[in-house]
């Protein structure tokens, strides 16, 4: 799935213009990115987080030579996903919701 077909999703479903929606999409991508790159974490509730992590500079080999490669230290952009969604992408089922009783306000009536 990419921007158009979010867009698209946004669009069909508020009946808003497909332009407005790609707008909205793109403003909510680029505030994501924004956050991110002056290192603030970006919650989602049931979705995930994203947040820069550092990388430490590390020596690596390049494949075709075995010459050794020092690689300089770096930043690296990190989705988590909720664990909500991390278990349904694992076939992992949500356990059944417990009917809660409701809690009565004033006068004995349900809230």
């Amino acid at each position: 799935m990419n921007i158009i077909e979010i867009a698209d999703k946004i669009a069909e479903t508020h009946r808003l213009p497909h332009h407005v929606a790609k707008v909205l999409v793109n403003k909510i991508l680029k505030m994501i990115a924004t956050a991110a790159i002056n290192g603030e974490e970006v919650k989602l509730p049931g979705f995930g987080q994203f947040k820069v992590k550092d990388v430490p500079p590390r020596t690596r080999r390049n494949a075709a030579t075995g010459e050794a490669v020092d690689l300089p230290a770096s930043k690296k952009l990190v989705y988590l996903p909720a664990k909500k969604i991390r278990n349904l992408a694992n076939g992992i089922e949500p356990p059944p919701r417990e009917n809660k009783p409701q809690k009565k306000g004033p006068g004995g009536q349900k809230k």
